[in-house]
């Protein structure tokens, strides 16, 4: 893997770092409840799937070792082309459920690299 592959990949899990970290101590109706951390949030998930659609066209194996690689960048997608429907909602649950996995394929690809 070439260095700007690596470089993304840091990218992207301190991306999902700084997720976790925003969202911290929150609900699903406090979260949707302050703007501020639904924009971060979402921010942060758009640098997630940039990070990781550089990463994948550097090293293409990637798609094949982080499985949610390709979700992550249809969602970026889906924010920056459709972001009048985003659902808050939605993004929570992303947040809850795939946020941590793909975190956990990310730091394995970069353990196995180091």
């Amino acid at each position: 893997m070439n260095e700007l592959a690596r470089r993304r990949l840091r990218d992207a899990r301190d991306a999902c770092d700084r997720i976790e970290w925003e969202t911290l101590g929150f609900d699903e109706t406090m979260y949707v409840g302050v703007s501020t951390v639904t924009y971060a949030v979402n921010w942060l998930l758009m640098t997630l799937g940039e990070a990781l659609t550089v990463a994948v066209r550097e090293h293409p194996d990637l798609e094949r070792l982080i499985p949610d690689a390709r979700a992550a960048i249809g969602l970026r997608n889906r924010i920056v082309h459709g972001y009048d429907s985003v659902d808050d909602t939605l993004i929570w649950r992303v947040v809850q459920d795939k946020v941590p996995a793909i975190k956990a394929q990310i730091e394995t690809v970069l353990d196995s690299a180091s």
